[in-house]
C-alpha cells in the first residue's frame, strides 16, 4: 500500500493551517482547494517518492514554528525542529533549508532578540543535523 497519497492529504492540511495562521480562513480554504485540483499536486500524491512527505514536513515545520507566538506553548518548538530535522532523512536537497533557519537565529542574535524559548527549537534541530550528516 502506498502512503503518498495520505502525506499529499496531510500537507494539504498543513498548508490550510499555514495559510490560515498567516491571513484568513477564507484565503486558507480557497488556496488549498486550488492546490488540491492542480495537476502537479495530484500528480505527486500518486508518484511513489518522498517529495509529498518533504512538502508534509516543511510545511508542518512552518506551522508549528509560528503558533508559539499566539499560544506561548514553547514546546511546539521542538515538535517543529523535529519536523524540520526529519527532513535531512527524506532528500538531499532539504539541507538547504538549514540557510534560512540559520540567518533567521544568526539576525536574532545580532539584534538582541534570542530568547531562552528559542532554544527549544536551536537543540532538538542541531541534534537533528548532527544524526542527518553521520
Amino acid at each position: 500500500m502506498c502512503v503518498t497519497p495520505i502525506f499529499g492529504l496531510l500537507s494539504l492540511l498543513a498548508i490550510l493551517l499555514l495559510t490560515r495562521e498567516l491571513l484568513d480562513w477564507k484565503t486558507a480554504g480557497l488556496s488549498s482547494s486550488i492546490l488540491a485540483l492542480t495537476f502537479p499536486q495530484i500528480w505527486s500524491s500518486r508518484l511513489h517518492s518522498s517529495g509529498m512527505l518533504l512538502q508534509l514536513l516543511i510545511f508542518t515545520g512552518i506551522v508549528t514554528f509560528i503558533l508559539p507566538r499566539r499560544s506561548k506553548n514553547d514546546y511546539i518548538l521542538v515538535l517543529s525542529a523535529l519536523s524540520f530535522g526529519l527532513t535531512f532523512f527524506t532528500k538531499v536537497e532539504a539541507s538547504l533549508i538549514v540557510i534560512p533557519i540559520f540567518i533567521y537565529f544568526t539576525s536574532l542574535s545580532v539584534f538582541g532578540k534570542l530568547e531562552r524559548r528559542h532554544f527549544y527549537f536551536i537543540v532538538p534541530f542541531f541534534i537533528s543535523l548532527v544524526i542527518g550528516v553521520i
